[in-house]
C-alpha cells in the first residue's frame, strides 16, 4: 500500500481534509504525540505510516523539511499512540478526493474504469 499525500495535503485549503475541524497536522492528537517525542507533527505522521508498513511519499521542496522528512528512525511511537492516530483515519475523509484527479483527465487522473 502506498500513502499519496501522507500529511494530509498540507499546503493546500482542502476542507475535506480536515478531522474534527483540523488538519493532520495541527490535530491536537498528533501535536500531543509530536511533544512527546520532540518531533514534528509532520514526522509524527510519517512514523505512523512507516510504522504500519504502509510506503509514504511525502513532497517538498523545501531541504530542511526534505531532511525533517527522512528524521523518523530514531523512535517508536507505542500501540496506543498507534491506535489514537488510526481513530484520526476513521473519521471517513479525504485530503484529496477522487474527483479533483478527474478533473484533469486521462493523462494524470483515473486510468481504469468500474463496472458492475
Amino acid at each position: 500500500m502506498t500513502g499519496y499525500g501522507p500529511l494530509g495535503a498540507a499546503g493546500e485549503n482542502v476542507d475535506g481534509s480536515k478531522v474534527d475541524g483540523f488538519t493532520p497536522l495541527k490535530h491536537p492528537v498528533v501535536v500531543k504525540i509530536a511533544e512527546k517525542y520532540n518531533k514534528a507533527p509532520g514526522q509524527i505522521l510519517l512514523k505512523f505510516q512507516v510504522q504500519r508498513n504502509v510506503a509514504t511519499f511525502p513532497k517538498s521542496v523545501t531541504p530542511a523539511r526534505i531532511k525533517s522528512n527522512i528524521d523518523i528512525f530514531d523512535f517508536e511511537m507505542d500501540q496506543s499512540e498507534l491506535d489514537e492516530l488510526l481513530a484520526l483515519g476513521n473519521a471517513n475523509l479525504r485530503a484529496y478526493p477522487f474527483s479533483r484527479a478527474a478533473s484533469v483527465g486521462p493523462k494524470y487522473g483515473p486510468q481504469f474504469v468500474f463496472k458492475q
